[in-house]
């Protein structure tokens, strides 16, 4: 059931989001469902737990269809996931929305599976894959206008990366090694052109 979701969310993204979404977009969806299960697995993980991750991995940033600048979206998500489950138990939805609602930032997970949730959607952080994959976000904030330069774009990854915190096992232990390696490689570029 929940990679038939991931497929008719990731099919809904691509049909109607705004091309100005150059992170926020299908791709993202993936990897954040991708690393769920991941991480879920590493932290032993299954059934119904795992599954609500998922669901919720799958809807988390579906929101961006209603509202492009990402104010709000993961409420917007919440309410197209709530609209697209109805047979759920409410304590599934709930369940659910809780863990989409966990990544809006700043990041403050209340629960494991929150944690999870926080640390999938942020994974790319500590991967050698950052560079590429931020490059999106930062076209995707110079389009909407919340930055204007790639120093200011620096400086700001540079104050996230200092503040951010992995909160699972997998995370401290197979990411913040490589996140610590893409903050110095981000302070020793003059600028943050890829």
């Amino acid at each position: 059931m929940v990679l038939d979701t991931l497929q008719r969310v990731m099919n809904r993204l691509d049909q109607s989001l705004d091309p100005r979404l150059t992170y926020h977009n299908s791709a993202h969806t993936r990897d954040v469902f991708d690393a769920v299960g991941r991480i879920a697995d590493y932290e032993g993980l299954t059934g119904t737990q795992k599954e609500s991750l998922q669901l919720a991995a799958a809807y988390h940033d579906i929101g961006f269809l209603q509202t492009s600048n990402g104010v709000g979206h993961e409420q917007a998500s919440v309410e197209l996931f709530m609209t697209d489950f109805p047979e759920l138990n409410n304590s599934d939805k709930e369940l659910v929305s809780a863990l989409i609602l966990a990544t809006g930032m700043p990041h403050n997970p209340q629960s494991t599976l929150q944690e999870i949730m926080c640390d999938a959607d942020l994974d790319y952080l500590g991967r050698k894959d950052y560079f590429d994959l931020a490059e999106g976000l930062y076209l995707e904030y110079l389009a909407f206008g919340k930055l204007k330069d790639r120093q200011e774009w620096k400086e700001l990854q540079i104050a996230f990366f200092e503040s951010h915190r992995y909160f699972t096992k997998f995370g401290q232990i197979e990411r913040q090694p490589g996140k610590l390696n893409n903050l110095e490689q981000i302070k020793a570029r003059t600028t943050l052109h890829y």
